[in-house]
């Protein structure tokens, strides 16, 4: 398994220096991807707040439920019976758009599987499903993700906001195409997030700023993606987390919650 195929698969309850970048542990693997500017406008997307969350009460649910109940935005899939652009010429811009909102859309479903992890044993849970089909056919990630949820509804522990109120910001920058099927590309994140246990009580938290870079490549005509954490450009946050941090490190590369 690649390394950066590792960063989706958070840890048990907290282990000093075994957290990850994108699934909300700090996975200390890979190699640092370098940051590449790039003059296009890409979207933020902001996580959920805590009031919003209170009102979801499983991830089993259809879509459309979904949407309305936790308030995300689910505009950013992307159906894998579309054909999509390729990276050359004058569809690199619709590309890019469609890469960009395959890694925000597979953020957020990562996000919605620890939020409530007894429903990723639901076999027709759309989440699940998706990051299989985001993910690059060789990607060990979803069941990495589904191995650690399932431990976690087995203690009964569940991901929430931190103080923030705001699990996740994340902002993806920096495409590059390297052919007509093959693109990297650049993600920051701030990550604001507490486990709890059945109880209610916080057995780990999670302030960060997550950098990392990925790879899409145009398989059978639908993007795919990896990522890759950035070990030495992400750190740990004090204090209450600024979610307009990466727009400020970015800036004209997204615009700021």
């Amino acid at each position: 398994m690649p390394i950066g195929d590792r960063l989706l698969a958070r840890p048990r309850r907290r282990q000093a220096s075994e957290r990850h970048c994108l699934g909300g542990a700090r996975h200390e693997l890979g190699t640092p991807v370098p940051v590449v500017a790039h003059s296009r406008r890409p979207l933020i997307i902001v996580a959920v707040s805590v009031a919003a969350l209170l009102l979801v009460a499983s991830c089993g649910d259809d879509d459309d439920d979904r949407s309305a109940d936790d308030g995300r935005d689910t505009s950013t899939s992307i159906p894998t019976s579309t054909t999509h652009p390729s990276a050359t010429g004058e569809t690199q811009e619709a590309a890019f758009s469609v890469i960009e909102s395959l890694v925000l859309e597979m953020a957020d479903a990562v996000d919605r599987l620890y939020e409530d992890p007894a429903a990723a044993g639901d076999p027709d849970n759309p989440d699940v499903e998706r990051l299989r089909e985001i993910f690059l056919p060789d990607s060990e990630t979803p069941d990495q993700i589904l191995a650690e949820v399932n431990d976690m509804a087995d203690r009964g522990d569940r991901v929430q906001p931190g103080p923030s109120g705001t699990l996740r910001t994340s902002l993806v920058h920096g495409f590059q195409a390297v052919d007509a099927d093959t693109v990297t590309f650049n993600l920051c994140s701030t990550l604001d997030q507490d486990t709890v246990d059945t109880a209610g009580t916080v057995v780990d938290s999670l302030r960060r700023l997550a950098q990392a870079g990925g790879e899409a490549q145009r398989i059978d005509g639908v993007w795919r993606i990896s990522t890759s954490p950035d070990v030495d450009a992400s750190r740990d946050l004090t204090g209450t987390v600024d979610h307009t941090l990466c727009g400020a490190l970015y800036p004209g590369e997204g615009t700021s919650p």
